[in-house]
């Protein structure tokens, strides 16, 4: 009896380790996975460039709300895809994508007609389907909750990057206007 206690006891922390995303190795490959995924993705990429370039002719604190709903969006469409709240399949979300990135192209021509503010509230609604897919996308046997943590940080930076870019191209541009 004594012996099937001990045995009992020994395998007790195997039992709280059921659940997947109790190992660091799971957390630590979600966290990367995720941090590196905007990074890689063209469509990311264009998405925050044109972003972050109408965000530049947006003044205060506009700018910092769409951001930040930029960024909740993504957030929704990945822990929605997560928990089967958004049943689009794989082809449809990857055309919702495209267009997305086709539509950043076209609201940063029409921007000036349309409006900046408008323009970047358009790209902000297809953030939804980007984080769809990245609900979709994650790596087997990575933690979902790291994953989706490391592509909001980065996406967060990589949103911020944009608009400094932009901001530091505007100060160079007039710069070149004065001198000239």
């Amino acid at each position: 009896m004594k012996k099937i206690l001990g045995a009992l006891l020994f395998m007790l922390p195997m039992l709280a380790a059921a659940h997947p995303g109790h190992e660091s190795i799971s957390v630590t490959e979600g966290l990367l996975a995720g941090a590196l995924h905007p990074l890689m993705g063209l469509d990311h990429l264009l998405a925050f460039a044109a972003l972050g370039v109408l965000l530049f002719n947006i003044q205060g604190k506009h700018a910092a709300l769409i951001g930040v709903a930029f960024i909740g969006l993504l957030a929704v469409g990945f822990y929605g895809a997560q928990l089967g709240l958004f049943n689009i399949a794989s082809a449809t979300v990857e055309t919702l994508i495209l267009t997305s990135v086709i539509l950043s192209a076209v609201c940063l021509v029409l921007a000036r007609f349309v409006g900046h503010y408008k323009s970047a509230l358009i790209i902000t609604g297809f953030a939804v389907f980007h984080g769809v897919a990245h609900g979709v996308e994650v790596p087997v046997g990575a933690s979902s909750h790291s994953f989706a943590l490391g592509f909001l940080l980065t996406s967060c930076a990589v949103l911020l990057l944009m608009r400094k870019m932009t901001s530091l191209i505007g100060l160079m541009k007039q710069n070149l206007q004065h001198s000239a």
